[in-house]
């Protein structure tokens, strides 16, 4: 932990950087500035960010067309995503909050995937379930896109999206849904996006785990960017650009240090969870406030 400290700075501009190289414009606005109208609007991911703050185009929507997408038919949120590392991230706060004798606290967390998460904190932000869609259980990103491809067919859809996260997400879309789509067993995809800008530090909350382990889960993100768009580029996605040297020895320097899921093997692989769980475990208090304050402050943004 000390030298995550003392060098934190240094990791802070190394993940800025990254995340400026794979960031991509919103295509959801038409020439004059006015947001499209869309039939789905999909969520997805462990971060209620995505919720949080693309909720507004939702409400946007709405007072510029009214209840109906562009097909007549009453518009749509689409949640979907899986339990992934929020399971155990859950259980790890729940078992903190029992050894502190927090039993209150202990018994609001429930049971939830990264899908009904999402939902649950849509409904408290005035969205009616009526008007949700929450897909199943996806286990990998082919999973995911199969069945929002089942859900959506031919109907135009707005993917909200965090910055980190955007361009997986379009490079996956792309070569699963739009170039290689019966290998996949998908269709194209009618898909727009709606890229929510995040700073770094704006990423480093309690209330999506990444501050856990004085932020080594998002500089864990961060340094698996690269790795990732190198180890599935023509499989599963197609990698947007070839990084410049410069950009793969400042991602090296974060994947030495902190990347977990993709390096192979080895009980190192598994010690760089225990600062992260061991923080978990001690901060679930500040992990249910956060994200109460965190829907608080989207309450009070959509008045």
């Amino acid at each position: 932990m000390g030298q995550l400290i003392d060098r934190y700075y240094e990791y802070e501009f190394i993940a800025r950087k990254l995340s400026k190289a794979y960031d991509m414009d919103s295509t959801c606005y038409d020439e004059n500035g006015v947001l499209k109208n869309y039939d789905y609007l999909l969520m997805g991911d462990d971060d209620i960010t995505v919720v949080l703050k693309g909720i507004h185009v939702w409400f946007e929507a709405k007072s510029l067309y009214g209840p109906c997408g562009p097909s007549g038919e009453e518009r749509k949120i689409v949640f979907y995503g899986g339990k992934g590392l929020l399971a155990l991230a859950f259980r790890c706060v729940k078992v903190g909050l029992f050894l502190q004798g927090k039993w209150k606290l202990m018994h609001e967390l429930h049971p939830e995937n990264e899908s009904q998460r999402l939902a649950r904190v849509a409904g408290e932000l005035g969205i009616k379930p009526s008007e949700m869609v929450v897909l199943g259980e996806g286990t990998n990103t082919s999973e995911v896109l199969r069945s929002i491809a089942q859900t959506v067919g031919e109907k135009q859809c707005l993917l909200a999206v965090t910055q980190r996260l955007a361009m997986i997400m379009k490079s996956s879309i792309d070569f699963q849904c739009q170039k290689n789509a019966m290998a996949f067993g998908t269709h194209p995809l009618k898909m727009d996006y709606f890229v929510i800008k995040q700073d770094v530090r704006d990423t480093v909350r309690w209330y999506n785990m990444q501050r856990a382990g004085g932020g080594r889960v998002a500089f864990h993100f961060w340094g698996h960017l690269l790795p990732r768009f190198d180890k599935y580029d023509g499989k599963f996605l197609q990698k947007p650009f070839e990084p410049s040297e410069s950009l793969r020895e400042s991602s090296r320097i974060l994947e030495k240090n902190f990347l977990i899921k993709q390096r192979c093997g080895g009980l190192r692989k598994y010690c760089q969870y225990l600062p992260i769980l061991w923080d978990v475990l001690q901060n679930g208090e500040a992990f249910i406030k956060d994200e109460k304050k965190a829907i608080e402050e989207a309450k009070e943004a959509l008045k």
